[in-house]
This record gives structure tokens, sequence and C-alpha cells, in this order.
């Protein structure tokens, strides 16, 4: 499950991955994104999947995105 973490001040997404276990980062673009390690450890390395954020525009026509995690109720 993928979780949000602070780098140099910033909201990044962080999970583990599936091939080493070790933590990876998505890196947005605005056409998608991919996960990537801080350090390339070589091909094959994956993630089961890209999140899922929810988006939304504001009524000035910002485009706002945001990972939200579903909260669990007892």
């Amino acid at each position: 499950m993928s979780t949000v973490a602070t780098v140099d001040g910033r909201p990044v997404l962080v999970d583990t991955c599936e091939t080493c276990g070790a933590p990876v980062s998505w890196i947005p673009c605005p056409f998608g994104g991919w996960w990537a390690h801080d350090d390339h450890p070589g091909d094959e390395h994956t993630v089961t999947g890209p999140p899922s954020p929810e988006e939304w525009m504001d009524d000035c026509g910002f485009l706002h995105t945001a990972l939200i995690e579903p909260e669990e109720t007892s």
C-alpha cells in the first residue's frame, strides 16, 4: 500500500518494490507517472500498479490531485 512521505518539504508517494523490497517513489507527470528507486538496481523491478489519486477542479480552474486512503470503520 502506498504511503505519503515528505521529501525536501514536498509530499511524495512511497511504496515497496515487489522484486527487492526497497522503497520506491512515485514520479508524477502530466500524462501519468512511474515508480522509481533512488538508486537504480536493475530492470524488471515493479510495484503492483500506479496509485489511484482523487482529482478535482476548483472554482478558479486549478486541478488538484491527492492520494486519499479509505478510512477503516469499526
